[in-house]
């Protein structure tokens, strides 16, 4: 990755472009909420939950907090290992409550992600955009000592 691209981001944003390649995520998982989603702190609760099971099967990553047009809570996950998406799935339909069985389905998605390929465009479209909005959170998990929660 050609960090020259980065050079002139502000200082959040490269904490972030510095966590990714220490990372070097390998899967990309997004966890979405059903028609009714909590609040962000009851969001933050439910992921900190499901870390464990991340973390368990060799896992580390970082995860991003952002909002749908309709205001709903979603993660991001960048995590270095494959995750079995019906466990998964089952996991977070349990975590959240959920009773709608389209959420069991759908509130779950995973694909491969290579840091060296592509992922500048995911980064710059779509994770340090973000960055900027004052409600903006992220984290880091698995065998880092530092786990970070931060409003940029």
């Amino acid at each position: 990755m050609n960090s020259l691209m980065f050079d002139g981001l502000p200082s959040g944003q490269k904490r972030i472009y510095k966590t990714m390649k220490r990372v070097a995520p390998r899967v990309l998982v997004c966890l979405t909420y059903p028609s009714s989603y909590p609040p962000v702190p009851t969001a933050l609760d439910h992921l900190d939950k499901l870390l464990p099971m991340l973390k368990k099967a060799g896992n580390q990553g970082i995860w991003f907090l952002c909002h749908q047009a309709r205001g709903a809570p979603f993660f991001w996950l960048l995590v270095s290992r494959y995750v079995e998406i019906d466990a998964l799935s089952s996991a977070w339909y349990y975590i959240v409550n959920s009773h709608d069985p389209q959420h069991l389905k759908a509130g779950t998605s995973i694909s491969g992600f290579e840091f060296r390929k592509g992922s500048e465009n995911f980064l710059l479209k779509r994770i340090l955009p973000l960055a900027d909005a004052p409600d903006f959170q992220y984290g880091i998990f698995g065998s880092f000592t530092l786990k970070i929660r931060s409003w940029i």
